[in-house]
């Protein structure tokens, strides 16, 4: 025999294996396929089904975790969705792609010491759409933990060419935050133009109505920030 051939019983025991496991995995690939589908329709419940289906076959699947993620963050369930990114790395994803997430749950969570911490200094590597993303959840901690003019001075270095729509929405709740309303709403305008399923632009957009006494306005706003009002652009 060969010395780098297999003998025949060998490989056959290394093709049962290999069957076994794409059987295994087979439902979880299925599941995902049906919850990246459900993410495009919008429908953010059951891809949520079928995210936790796929995981019960492997809880550390990145893409899976990394959604089921993005799903708790829209939800604004930042402690769930801070499980769900320690999984997605355990599976393999690169901590600094999961970095704006991680900063977002921060941000959300009211752990304002850890976003700053762990943004301070950002991996020179790091594409720079996902630093921008950082540094925008890194404003908005600013912003919430009290400090405008620092929140407003890391905005303006990223504004200085094309604005992402979450660009605009950041910097829409630092301008509201100083009273110019009316600014703040013709940037969530040019926001939801870019990314109609922004949930923070129409939270800010209720919020504004709401303390105008605009009742209806809220209502179709904070509408517009449902699971199911849309596809995500993520």
């Amino acid at each position: 025999m060969h010395p780098c051939r297999p003998s025949p019983r060998r490989a056959a025991l290394w093709a049962a294996g290999l069957i076994a496991t794409l059987t295994l995995c087979a439902p979880a690939v299925a599941n995902l396929d049906a919850a990246r589908a459900a993410i495009t329709a919008g429908n953010l419940p059951i891809a949520s089904v079928q995210l936790r289906a796929a995981l019960r076959d492997h809880d550390t699947e990145p893409e899976a975790n990394e959604l089921m993620a993005r799903i708790y963050l829209d939800g604004h369930q930042p402690r769930l969705a801070l499980v769900a990114l320690a999984k997605a790395e355990e599976g393999g994803r690169e901590r600094g792609d999961l970095l704006p997430l991680y900063a977002k749950a921060w941000r959300l969570s009211g752990d304002y010491s850890t976003l700053e911490g762990e943004t301070a200094s950002l991996p020179d590597d790091l594409p720079p759409e996902t630093r921008d993303a950082v540094m925008i959840q890194r404003a908005l901690g600013q912003l919430a933990s009290g400090d405008p003019k620092q929140a407003a001075t890391v905005l303006s270095q990223l504004l200085q060419g094309p604005q992402p729509a979450s660009a605009k929405a950041a910097l829409a709740q630092v301008i509201a935050a100083t009273g110019d309303l009316e600014r703040a709403e013709e940037l969530l305008t040019e926001c939801l133009e870019l990314d109609p399923t922004n949930t923070d632009a129409w939270m800010l957009r209720g919020q504004i109505a709401e303390s105008r006494g605009d009742a209806t306005a809220a209502e179709q706003a904070y509408s517009g920030a449902l699971p199911d009002a849309g596809g995500r652009a993520w």
